[in-house]
């Protein structure tokens, strides 16, 4: 057995001397994706909503068409074009077993955007993912590949860039190692949470979550007080990011929490995998987050959490405060740029004065899960199946069934709640109520968004139940979608003369289920329709190539929702 941890520890030793040869190496041989002084908007491994972030965004200045350029030799390995995500995204594979990704680009170079028109025609949709060959598209260091731009799900222009190894995928962190970020300002600690972990501990007499304000001196960051606590705590910080002449807030890259002068926490963001991201669910306070948006890192470790980037971690990070004694808590928290703050105050254990909170729920409406087994609830009204590693920790799972009049076709479903994070989706299957057989592939799962908006779940008619898969928790109904989607014309209409125009462009929205297909002709020829999901935005950019000019066309838009309602549009036009 030693032999074989001796030989793990060499090899892991091997491993991390390539890497860092190969960080080194190719801190001199890439280049910049865009010119001028780099600025992030935000930073890798950033918390998002579900996710971490997976690259780092780079300021345009709040503009579209900046120019932006392979930052190694190699060739495009992947393009993939969505109205959601990264938008217009390419990928380069390089020699090195790295790839480098641009994504939410406007447009691509001439060569790239004829090669996806040719994708996107052949396949007869506007979004795809395509694999090229290596000898198809080559590349080389410096070349124009495209132009920034705000396409998919950003929420304004700037450029994604990413660093990926290619065999596995696993995302890097690319900063410092492949851009050069100008960034002297150390991370800016905002607030200090103290956590009651079982049911007989507590801080400052309290049996619950206890918030500390934090303040700046000469020599980190502290807070005004002494508390004091009893039984196994844990300990969480809100934190953000600045750069150098940017107001913006980006993520940190590691914090460490030492005890007494002993490191009993540490989180890094230097590489993940793409599964692992929900885990952001569970390395912040989610209930916090879901309240009131706040974004509290916790110090501590739940068990069903298996990030990687959680090192160096003894008893979960949990502090076990014992009466008469004194704890000395530093907590460090550095950025990308190795500038590093320091947050350090004292914790008294003294012995227990306050009375414990119980929380008394009905037997019928609750049952434990074990968060490393798979769980089922069954019974008449629906089922729900949630694989092990799908909560982070055992639970008593609250669920109650409720008939309404304003549902008609299942009754309400409380499932827990959502301030409860799901790491996986489960499956549920509700017991549908009067739904006549023409309706039937009409049904889908619904439930409430944080406005209390309904929104869909998804969700197929199968044998007199609805059944999908869900990743929250919280109230779930079946409900029909019949209507239609809507098309409103922006810039067209019947016999309108449109040859100063640059594109056609329309609105489209669905009520409930989503826009799945778009299809639009001219002179009964399929035509790419560009979708802007964000902007409820489709729009046909006149190809002299693919359509004939000076002469009348006309027009087709067919609209097609997840429950297969259609709506359509026509009319002629002169171009």
């Amino acid at each position: 057995m030693m032999r074989i941890f001796t030989l793990f520890f060499l090899l892991s030793g091997l491993y991390s001397q390539i890497c860092l040869a190969q960080s080194e190496s190719s801190k001199t041989i890439f280049a910049m994706p865009i010119s001028g002084v780099l600025g992030t908007t935000g930073s890798f491994g950033e918390i998002r909503s579900d996710h971490f972030h997976s690259g780092v965004d780079l300021r345009t200045d709040n503009k579209i068409g900046k120019e932006v350029r392979a930052t190694q030799d190699g060739y495009i390995s992947r393009i993939k074009v969505s109205p959601v995500g990264y938008g217009k995204s390419i990928f380069i594979d390089h020699k090195n077993g790295l790839t480098t990704g641009y994504g939410h680009l406007d447009r691509y170079n001439d060569q790239i955007n004829e090669y996806v028109k040719n994708v996107q025609y052949q396949l007869k949709s506007f979004d795809f993912d395509v694999f090229p060959k290596p000898y198809e598209l080559p590349i080389k260091k410096g070349d124009l590949i495209g132009y920034s731009g705000n396409s998919g799900g950003s929420s304004g222009p700037h450029l994604h860039y990413e660093v990926r190894t290619t065999n596995d995928q696993r995302i890097i962190n690319p900063i410092p190692n492949f851009l050069n970020i100008v960034d002297s300002i150390a991370p800016i600690i905002k607030s200090l949470h103290i956590y009651r972990i079982d049911s007989e501990s507590y801080a400052n007499g309290y049996n619950r979550k206890v918030d500390f304000t934090v303040f700046k001196t000469k020599d980190g960051y502290t807070i005004n007080s002494k508390p004091n606590a009893y039984g196994k705590i844990g300990i969480g910080i809100d934190v953000f990011d600045r750069l150098n002449y940017l107001s913006t807030q980006c993520g940190f890259k590691s914090i460490s929490l030492a005890v007494n002068g002993n490191t009993i926490y540490t989180l890094v963001f230097d590489r993940f995998a793409f599964a692992e991201t929900r885990y952001v669910n569970s390395i912040i306070d989610y209930e916090t987050q879901y309240n009131s948006g706040k974004e509290i890192v916790k110090l501590f470790v739940q068990p069903a959490n298996f990030f990687s980037g959680l090192r160096n971690v003894i008893g979960n990070g949990f502090i076990s405060v014992v009466p008469d004694s004194t704890y000395h808590i530093e907590i460090f928290v550095s950025d990308a740029s190795n500038n590093t703050s320091k947050l350090s105050f004292s914790i008294k254990g003294i012995k227990p004065i306050a009375k414990h909170e119980i929380k008394e729920t009905k037997k019928d409406q609750s049952v434990f899960l074990s968060y490393k087994l798979n769980n089922s609830i069954i019974n008449d009204t629906f089922s729900l199946s949630i694989p092990k590693n799908s909560i982070y920790d055992n639970l008593y799972f609250v669920y109650s069934t409720k008939m309404l009049p304003n549902f008609k076709y299942s009754p309400l479903i409380q499932l827990h709640y959502p301030q409860v994070a799901l790491q996986l989706k489960a499956d549920l299957k509700i017991k549908a109520i009067n739904i006549p057989e023409k309706y039937q592939s009409k049904a889908l799962l619904a439930t409430f968004d944080k406005k209390q908006k309904i929104v869909s779940a998804g969700g197929e008619w199968e044998n007199g139940f609805v059944s999908g898969k869900i990743s929250s928790f919280g109230k779930y109904f079946i409900a029909l979608d019949t209507i239609s989607p809507e098309i409103i014309p922006l810039n067209v209409r019947q016999d309108l003369n449109m040859e100063n125009a640059l594109s056609i462009k329309l609105k489209v929205t669905d009520e409930l289920s989503g826009i799945k297909k778009i299809n639009g002709y001219i002179d009964n020829q399929w035509v790419v329709f560009e979708y802007d999901q964000k902007n409820d935005l489709i729009q046909y950019y006149f190809d002299k190539k693919r359509l004939k000019n000076n002469m009348n066309h006309t027009l087709e838009v067919i609209l097609i929702d997840a429950k297969n309602n259609e709506n359509h549009f026509k009319c002629n036009f002169f171009w």
